[in-house]
Formats: structure tokens, sequence, C-alpha cells
């Protein structure tokens, strides 16, 4: 199972959609938005890697 809580915390609710914005073979490996961020025009930008699924790395 994959903990979302540090997404929800931003979020303010359970993220449940999010888009793919692009993958690399570097840092971060994929890169997504959440479609439930309250910031529609400026949403927060989320990486993953092997080790961490959500790291928040744009804000």
């Amino acid at each position: 199972m994959v903990d979302l809580s540090t997404i929800a915390k931003v979020t303010g609710n359970n993220p449940t959609s999010f888009i793919q914005l692009a993958e690399t073979y570097d840092y971060p490996s994929k890169v997504y938005i959440c479609l439930q961020d309250p910031k529609t025009n400026d949403p927060s930008v989320w990486g993953t890697t092997t080790l961490c699924f959500s790291k928040k790395f744009h804000d």
C-alpha cells in the first residue's frame, strides 16, 4: 500500500487522481500533479523515485 498522507496534507483531502507529466531516467523518475490540489492554476508538483513515492519538489 502506498502512503499518500504527505499529499493529503497539501490537498486537504484524500488524493485519488493524478496526471503523469513526465518520465525520466534521472531524479525524479516520474512527475505528477494531483487533480484534487486546491491550487488549480499552480498545483504542487510531485516526484517519485524507487525509494520514495511522493516527494514534493515544486510548490
